[in-house]
């Protein structure tokens, strides 16, 4: 409603509505929480010896893989769902 009220173009609006889906998904647990995603890429890194030690390259991987992320380089849907960076 408040939407149509200041009269919000159709691209804003489809931003906004996928964005809340987004959120809604992840407070659902239908996605990973960013925390949950790192959390599952140190455990499964090839470097990590359950020991809880966060190695220079896990740490050099995760960082990379955050980067691609964000910068829609990398896929990541159990994180993103269908949503698309820009």
């Amino acid at each position: 409603a408040y939407l149509d009220f200041i009269h919000c173009d159709d691209e804003s609006f489809r931003r906004i509505d996928e964005y809340l889906t987004l959120i809604r998904r992840r407070a659902s647990g239908e996605l990973l929480t960013p925390a949950t995603w790192m959390r599952r890429f140190v455990q499964s890194h090839p470097e990590y010896k359950q020991d809880s030690v966060v190695t220079q390259g896990i740490a050099y991987d995760l960082v990379r893989a955050c980067d691609e992320i964000g910068r829609g380089q990398r896929a990541c849907p159990e994180l993103l769902g269908e949503t698309v960076v820009e």
